[in-house]
Order: structure tokens, then C-alpha cells, then sequence
């Protein structure tokens, strides 16, 4: 996949899987390989990757990560330079638990 200089990687992925049904779902059953299958990348081995997809009765939102004093994770600055994509926990609903299979309700 060729892109542009100007524009992101995340952003063209969204585009695609909003034109490209057979896309969107490779993308939601399995994430990382369709990731770094389309933009010929590697993503590290430790980086997780959720795709999750909103509904009219169902929105996300994604925090950053907070500053932190380990330098054993792998932060956003550190994806970008491998992928230009920023990868990060999300939350399922309103609860305050990880939703780590985004498939299953949360049951709130």
C-alpha cells in the first residue's frame, strides 16, 4: 500500500474498511495481521492491536496511556516509528473494565 507522505496510516485503514466489506471484517477478526499485511509492516511482539466497531447505541473512546516510568512498554512514539499507527487500550461502553475480546457485550 503507497501513502502518501501527508497522510496516515490510520486513516487510510478506516477508509478502506468503510468501502471494502471483506476488509472491515478481516480487520475486526483479526487485527494485526490485516494491519501489517496491508501496509507491509511488522508491529512489535508485544503490541497488542483491538479493532473495535461503533453502533448507533454503541460509542468508544480512547485514552492515551498515562506518562509512566517503564521503559520496557512500548509506546505510541516508538508505533509510530514502526507503523505511523497509534494503538491503545479501549474500553468497552461505559464500564471500566478492558474489554480484551471487543466480540462479547461487556453485560452493562
Amino acid at each position: 500500500m503507497v501513502v502518501d507522505n501527508d497522510e496516515d496510516y490510520g486513516g487510510v485503514i478506516t477508509r478502506r474498511a468503510m468501502k471494502d466489506l471483506a476488509f472491515r471484517s478481516a480487520l475486526l477478526n483479526d487485527p494485526r495481521t490485516t494491519i501489517e499485511q496491508t501496509l507491509g509492516i511488522g508491529l512489535p511482539g508485544g503490541v497488542e492491536v483491538c479493532v473495535v466497531e461503533e453502533t448507533p447505541r454503541k460509542i468508544f473512546l480512547v485514552l492515551p496511556p498515562l506518562p509512566s516510568t517503564n521503559h520496557t512498554s512500548v509506546d505510541n512514539l516508538e508505533l509510530d516509528e514502526v507503523a505511523g499507527l497509534s494503538v491503545t487500550h479501549v474500553s468497552c461502553c461505559q464500564c471500566s473494565h478492558t474489554a480484551p475480546d471487543t466480540k462479547k457485550e461487556c453485560g452493562n
